[in-house]
């Protein structure tokens, strides 16, 4: 339920960016990775993320920007992975036995399936489903941390905070990318 708040949240909070955005151009002195990240729940975070990878210092817009957060979602999400394989093979809390194989399940199915499928929509220009693919990757994240007795002190709960962070933050690049491609629209068809 959080996720669906945040995520109507920052939809609300990139419309309004883009409204501003879209009527006044930037400069060449603007640099678009602080721009877009100054708008996303981390900043912090966005910045680094993006810096670090090197298509960061050339990218050319919202969609390169979400390229690479996914792309790095995808890093943390394979890393998450192989920890709760490392974590089972430990012979876990009874407790934790069931959460931890659910766990498996739902960051499996982020890696495998709607990581490959956002970036797909990227590609094809379909930011909207882009959207729709990372808010249900989020929505398997929640459920993942949430399957244990305290979610907080599960044996994972920083490796889904770290994924949950990228993968807000992807939305939020992801929203500026898809309001930014509707307001272009309503644009041209003025």
């Amino acid at each position: 339920m959080f996720t669906k708040s945040l995520f109507l949240l920052l939809s609300i909070s990139f419309s309004i960016f883009h409204g501003t955005l879209a009527q006044s151009s930037p400069t060449p002195n603007e640099d678009l990775v602080e721009k877009t990240c100054k708008y996303t729940p981390s900043y912090d975070l966005c910045v680094s993320t993006i810096r670090a990878d090197p298509r960061g210092a050339s990218a050319q817009g919202p969609s390169a920007l979400a390229m690479i957060v996914n792309d790095a979602a995808l890093a943390k999400g394979n890393e998450t992975l192989n920890f709760i394989v490392d974590l089972q093979k430990q012979k876990p809390d009874p407790p934790s036995i069931k959460p931890l194989q659910n766990c498996l399940g739902l960051v499996n199915e982020v890696v495998a399936f709607y990581i490959p499928e956002i970036t797909i929509f990227l590609h094809n220009n379909t930011p909207k489903y882009a959207v729709f693919t990372a808010s249900k990757a989020t929505d398997n994240v929640n459920t993942c941390q949430l399957g244990f007795q305290d979610p907080s002190k599960s044996p994972i709960a920083d490796r889904t905070q770290i994924n949950q962070t990228l993968r807000t933050k992807g939305l939020a690049i992801l929203i500026a990318f898809l309001t930014l491609s509707v307001t272009k629209t309503v644009v041209f068809i003025m």
